[in-house]
């Protein structure tokens, strides 16, 4: 399981996704190097703990993505920062995930759970923990951690699963999409 959490000094983050709005980058081009420099950062956390990275990848949301996800909250008034503006995800073994888990925790000096009630992992290996959008078959660790770059707050998302968590999240998002009541 995952625990060893550190509630160290947080960067003090935005409340609302209104307030983290008023911090982001308009320019995709800034908000992508900003992604690579975190997902790069996920990486030496992994790497100097010996933790075999299998694949790792990153993404970041676009301008009309963060729109559509802004819409969809509007609809059930759901005000919290926007947790995956900045995204990673790391294919490793599934004996690494709970250290991967507790080391990424500790580098980033996560809480357990935000002020707007939200925890900092979601362990979807649980199924009383997974979405109401989730498949019941998919199986990943979410991580929301807070992080600094040039001196704008952010929370980033890291995901951690397996290979073969990852062909069923590939298998599964379209279920996803449709429970979101997205197109894609």
């Amino acid at each position: 399981m995952i625990e060893n959490r550190c509630d160290h000094m947080l960067p003090k983050l935005p409340e609302t996704w209104n307030d983290q709005l008023k911090s982001l980058p308009q320019d995709i081009k800034e908000r992508d190097r900003i992604t690579a420099v975190f997902h790069q950062e996920v990486a030496t956390v992994l790497t100097e703990k010996h933790i075999s990275i299998i694949n790792s990848f990153y993404r970041t949301k676009t301008e009309e993505s963060i729109q559509n996800k802004l819409s969809r909250r509007l609809l059930r008034n759901r005000y919290n920062p926007i947790l995956d503006i900045y995204g990673t995800r790391f294919i490793i073994e599934e004996s690494s995930i709970d250290l991967a888990a507790q080391e990424i925790l500790k580098h980033f000096k996560t809480p357990k759970k935000y002020s707007w009630g939200m925890p900092s992992v979601v362990d979807h290996r649980k199924p009383e923990i997974r979405s109401y959008n989730s498949s019941k078959h998919y199986k990943a660790v979410h991580i929301y951690v807070p992080f600094i770059d040039t001196g704008v707050k952010n929370i980033g998302e890291i995901q951690l699963l397996t290979p073969e968590w990852m062909k069923t999240a590939n298998r599964t998002k379209r279920h996803y999409y449709k429970r979101q009541g997205r197109q894609n």
